[in-house]
């Protein structure tokens, strides 16, 4: 492995909302990410994720609706909290793009041994 692979492993780190400093994600920039997405590592090669962007304000209240709405539904009544659910309806306003992935999962196949 190179020095320069080591090096970016070393030094990734995580970066949560609390530290977004608001700026704008250029185009070239965003497709950037997204082609270095598609190249992740897969199981068998199947990468099961698709990517939507959401940058308009529109597009984003949708995303907020639809986060709020399936909150509600999946949360029983005493475990419903109307914080968490306006939390999750805020989340795609916390950030100048939200490019949240979806994954398809497919039915698990018996290993060859028979176990799951």
């Amino acid at each position: 492995m190179s020095q320069d692979i080591r090096e970016v492993i070393r030094k990734r780190r995580s970066i949560f909302p609390a530290s977004y400093n608001g700026k704008e994600i250029s185009h070239e920039v965003l497709l950037s990410i997204l082609e270095a997405a598609n190249w992740a590592p897969t199981h068998k090669k199947t990468q099961p994720w698709r990517f939507v962007v959401f940058e308009s304000t529109e597009s984003r209240q949708s995303l907020s609706d639809y986060l709020a709405n399936a909150y509600q539904q999946s949360v029983s009544a005493e475990k419903f909290s109307e914080i968490q659910q306006k939390r999750s309806a805020k989340s795609p306003f916390n950030r100048p793009v939200s490019l949240p992935s979806v994954c398809s999962v497919h039915r698990r196949r018996p290993c060859r041994n028979g176990k799951k």
